[in-house]
């Protein structure tokens, strides 16, 4: 979150001029693009004879509506339509523009025309309204014309059929039985032949009613945000977004930590920011003036480090460098020298075979040899003052490397911490296996962490290794004097290395 505002004070400015941008395109799209308009109009189905599908008067014949929606966009009606007011040519695409809506428990049909031209629209909604009214009237009309053909037909076949009666019931030599039997036929032909002409009596005056339109078509309401307006606030959205992917972007390009507050978005805590001058004595080269140990900042520091190591569980602690690659932390003097200028018995143990080598250290046994069982603490340890004690390397490697158990090195720490007040481990950064060994036996680690150097994934690699061995994580922030961007790690032949040592070599604690 804090590299995220961080990025956005830099580049408001630019996503404002994005978000513009964006508004603006959408105003110029939308200026050009064609604006549809909509009509719509209300049409009343009523029933008609002959047609299978009318809807009727029960609810559940309602739904026949929904055929009669379907028939309104055919391709005859639309063919109507084309016909009545040359608008288009293709019953398709003029189908496509228009919508048909069924109201629930109704018999009410809606129809929606949508144009580019408001009169177009307005004329092809009514136009499908009329087309559809029609071709159901004329598809009524042609039914009962039917029928009354039928009827017609059926006359004609019954009054040939009355003419031959006849003409058997004036032959001379038929019996009285065939002559009631003719008559009798005469009659139900008559019968029948009335019957008829009353049936196409009435299928002649029978009243089409197709339906009606009961609201005239007109064109919708406009909506409250119209294409043009859409297109805008699209276009800022669209703008604002690119705005805020290119600070994520610069946010995460950003690969060096340089302030406290990107540190805590990593949630890890860390101590006081001090600088190359204050951990080393001013001994840096074009650093401030030599700090004494009595200066403010020194003594805050000291005091929190006091606060870590007076909790049991802190009194081992393992400092290591966030950085890969890095050989040995630079802030191991400092952090030693100032536990034992508070009283404190302190044992350094380098692990990393650079930190504390001077003289003939190298040839002193080390700390692989004392969790080998092959040396003492005693013969492998060098002081320089009854409170400050250090431990080479030895054969730590190649112990290591042959399998030496973590159960050893943490029944050692246990030991060394009833007899000092406080264990130092100083080891390379966290990506070594060897380093993780150690963490995974001690419960504090205290990485360094260099402003303006350090990258920020080195950090992240160190709070997974710290999380995966449930080790507490602590941070010692370091602001170097020289250079904001980079700055090389000293070798331990400049004077740094040999501070724990001075005076030691030779010299062992009995």
């Amino acid at each position: 979150m804090t590299l995220f505002k961080s990025a956005s004070r830099k580049m408001w400015v630019v996503t404002a001029i994005l978000a513009l941008l964006g508004a603006s395109l959408g105003f110029a799209v939308g200026h050009t693009a064609p604006r549809a308009q909509t009509a719509s109009t209300v049409i009343l189905v009523t029933p008609l004879d002959g047609n299978a599908f009318y809807p009727g008067t029960r609810g559940e014949q309602l739904v026949n509506l929904t055929t009669e929606a379907q028939v309104l966009k055919s391709d005859k009606v639309a063919a109507k339509v084309i016909e009545s007011t040359e608008q288009g040519s293709d019953p398709v695409s003029l189908l496509r523009q228009l919508t048909t809506t069924v109201p629930p428990n109704t018999q009410l049909i809606e129809i929606a025309f949508e144009s580019n031209d408001p009169d177009a629209a307005v004329l092809g909604a009514q136009a499908f309204a009329d087309a559809f009214l029609e071709f159901r009237s004329d598809q009524a009309a042609s039914h009962l014309e039917g029928q009354i053909i039928g009827i017609r037909e059926e006359i004609e076949k019954l009054t040939a059929n009355m003419g031959e009666l006849s003409e058997q019931l004036g032959k001379p030599n038929i019996t009285a039985f065939e002559r009631t039997t003719l008559e009798a036929q005469l009659n139900a032909g008559a019968s029948q032949i009335a019957s008829l002409g009353a049936r196409e009596s009435t299928l002649a005056t029978t009243r089409i009613d197709p339906g009606q339109v009961v609201t005239a078509a007109s064109l919708d309401r406009a909506a409250l945000l119209s294409l043009r307006e859409l297109l805008v606030f699209a276009g800022l959205l669209a703008g604002l977004g690119l705005g805020m992917l290119i600070m994520v972007f610069m946010a995460r390009s950003n690969k060096v930590l340089r302030g406290v507050e990107e540190l805590k978005s990593f949630g890890v805590n860390a101590l006081r920011v001090l600088n190359e001058a204050e951990l080393s004595g001013g001994e840096a080269k074009g650093s401030i003036p030599t700090l004494t140990r009595n200066s403010p900042k020194i003594t805050q520091f000291r005091s929190e480090l006091l606060g870590m190591v007076q909790n049991s569980n802190r009194r081992v602690l393992l400092i290591a460098s966030a950085d890969d690659g890095c050989d040995f932390p630079l802030s191991y003097n400092a952090v030693a020298d100032m536990l034992a200028s508070a009283g404190l018995k302190v044992l350094v143990i380098d692990t990393t075979g650079k930190a504390v080598e001077s003289g003939n250290t190298a040839k002193l046994p080390g700390i692989g040899e004392v969790l080998a069982g092959q040396s003492t603490l005693a013969e492998a340890s060098q002081s320089s003052n009854q409170l400050l004690c250090l431990i080479g390397q030895g054969e730590l490697i190649k112990r290591y490397e042959n399998g030496l158990s973590s159960e050893r090195l943490n029944e050692f720490l246990i030991s060394a911490g009833k007899e000092f007040d406080a264990v130092l481990v100083i080891a390379s950064d966290l990506n070594l296996s060897i380093t993780q060994w150690l963490v995974s036996v001690i419960p504090t680690v205290l990485v360094e962490v260099e402003l303006g150097t350090t990258k920020r994934k080195d950090v992240r690699a160190a709070q997974n290794v710290c999380v995966s061995l449930a080790a507490e994580l602590r941070a010692l922030l370091i602001r170097p004097v020289n250079s904001p961007q980079t700055r090389h790690r000293p070798r331990p032949d400049n004077g740094r290395a040999e501070h724990l040592s001075t005076g030691v070599s030779g010299s062992k604690t009995t």
